[in-house]
Order: structure tokens, then C-alpha cells, then sequence
């Protein structure tokens, strides 16, 4: 459950809207024939694989998007690219490839700067080790993920670092520490951040404090999450609809 819902918010930070995709990749792949090898077709390709990402497809046009990229010598892209490969590898719990392409984004992330994407790539394989039960290997590599980014002072790093953690204390029923990281992961928000990594937290926070049948906390906790969600949609009034730009 954990997964899915980590899963389904990364999905719909990537996805600029839900409504007629086809229609939209259709008219994109059409651009994208008359476009010149440079940018402009970079940014396209990724337009495509953000809708296209829930099918093989993705695949296809990432290795695309990864092949022009480095001809261009682009990191983004290229950090891009490797990105959505861990994303649908992730969602298929393919853990050998989610580490094999976390491996080949690292470089260009660095040249990229690009290390919110990283972060959350990071984030995909240590869940991974706790779905999978290898929970002290999950602790460690959170332990090393919250290292690097207090090093290179990475708030969405820092945060993610934490969630890891919870995730893997409580998967090992050390529900107190699981708690202590969640809520320190939500004390280090900016207020004025990520939405959508709000909502994640705040979710895990609730389903924690459910568990747990700490009542007050999780009442505290839902009040926020209906806050944050309505500020999120008087921000987002077209969120069902699809646009191509990022």
C-alpha cells in the first residue's frame, strides 16, 4: 500500500493533467516529426513520455529521449531520461533495473543539477528494500540518502531521506521511530513547497497515526492534509486538464 500510494503521487506530480491523452500524444507525435534535432524536440519527447508513462511505451521513447539527449551533450534530458526508466521500473518492482539506472543518472544529475529527481529515484530503490523485507539494508542507504543531501543541502532530499526511514522502521514494527522520522520529515517542509510532497507526507502521517490508534494525532494530521488539498486545488484549477508544457 505504501508503494502505491508513493507511486500515485509521484505520478500525478509528472502528469500535467488526466483527461484525453491519446488525443494529446497523437497531436504531440505529430510535432515531433517536423521538429529539428535540438531542444525544442528534447522537450517534446518528454512531453510524450509524461503521458505515455504507464505503458511500454515510455520505454521506448525514453531510450529516444536518452539517445538525443546525450548527442546534444544535455544532462537534464539525459537526467530525465533515466529518470522515467527507474519510475517504470519502480512501478513493476524490478529492483535490479531501478539500481542499474540509478547508477547511469547519478553523473548526469550532477552536471544537471537536477537532484530533486535523484532524490526520489533514490527513494524508489530503498522502498523497494523495505517492500522486500531487507530492512537494515533500507535503514542504511536512508541513513546515506539524508547524508548527501544535508551535504549538498537538499530540503526534498532530506525529507524523502526521512520517509525512507519511517517506512522501513515501521515495516520492521518499530512504529515510535517510524513516527519520530515522519514527523520530522513534515517539521522540515517549507511552507511554501511542494504540494504534492506535503500530501505524501502528510498521508503516510495518517495512516501511521491510524495504526498506531493515535486518535488526536491523526485527527491534527487530517486537518492539515484537507488544508494543504484545498489550497491545492483553488492553485490548480485546470487539473483535469491536459496541458503539453511543463
Amino acid at each position: 500500500m505504501k508503494r502505491l500510494i508513493l507511486l500515485m503521487i509521484t505520478c500525478y506530480c509528472l502528469l500535467p493533467g488526466h483527461a484525453s491523452t491519446d488525443i494529446a500524444s497523437d497531436s504531440l507525435l505529430q510535432v515531433l516529426q517536423t521538429l529539428p534535432h535540438d531542444t525544442t524536440r528534447l522537450s517534446t519527447l518528454n512531453d510524450i513520455i509524461k503521458i505515455e508513462q504507464n505503458n511500454y511505451k515510455c520505454i521506448q521513447y525514453s531510450d529516444t529521449l536518452m539517445q538525443e539527449a546525450l548527442k546534444l551533450k544535455n544532462d537534464k534530458y539525459a537526467s530525465l531520461a533515466a529518470y522515467y526508466h527507474l519510475l517504470y521500473y519502480y512501478n513493476r518492482s524490478e529492483q535490479d533495473s531501478v539500481a542499474k539506472w540509478i547508477v547511469q543518472m547519478e553523473p548526469y544529475v550532477q552536471r544537471s543539477g537536477l537532484w530533486d529527481y535523484f532524490f526520489d529515484a533514490q527513494r524508489f530503490q530503498i522502498d523497494l528494500y523495505t517492500f522486500t523485507e531487507q530492512y537494515e539494508l533500507a535503514i542504511s542507504e536512508a541513513n546515506k540518502m539524508k547524508q548527501k543531501a544535508l551535504n549538498i543541502h537538499s530540503n526534498r532530499g532530506t525529507v524523502a531521506a526521512y520517509q525512507c526511514l519511517s517506512n522501513a522502521y515501521i515495516g520492521s514494527q518499530r512504529w515510535d521511530e517510524g513516527l519520530k522520522a515522519l514527523e520530522e520529515a513534515y517539521r522540515l517542509l517549507p511552507k511554501k513547497g511542494n504540494a504534492v510532497v506535503h500530501i505524501s507526507v502528510l498521508s503516510q502521517l495518517i495512516s501511521v497515526t491510524k495504526e498506531m490508534k493515535d486518535n488526536n494525532r491523526q485527527l491534527k494530521y487530517l486537518q492539515e492534509l484537507e488544508s494543504v488539498l484545498r489550497k491545492f486545488i483553488i492553485d490548480n484549477p485546470s487539473l483535469k486538464v491536459l496541458h503539453p508544457h511543463t
